[in-house]
């Protein structure tokens, strides 16, 4: 796998951060689908982090705001990747 072309998708289900899974930038979209499927099947007890290669964020899944529905959106300015976004 082209190591310029992954993405790490982080969990957390108890306070800690784990390793899920890597996947190339191809296969991006079908990844997140798969966490928002296991999310739904938790009850949205879990959380997601997509981060890349240099260890920015590149996307978060949980409730952007209290009571809100979880779903996919931008990390906090400060989580963001280096050099972009």
């Amino acid at each position: 796998m082209n190591r310029e072309k992954t993405v790490m998708i982080k969990v957390n289900v108890s306070g800690s951060w784990a390793n899920l899974v890597w996947c190339d930038a191809s296969n991006y979209e079908a990844v997140k689908d798969a966490c928002e499927v296991l999310a739904q099947a938790a009850g949205h007890a879990v959380r997601f982090r997509a981060i890349d290669v240099s260890g920015g964020d590149i996307a978060h899944f949980d409730a952007p705001e209290k009571g809100a529905t979880p779903c996919w959106h931008e990390p906090p300015f400060h989580m963001r990747r280096k050099g972009g976004a």
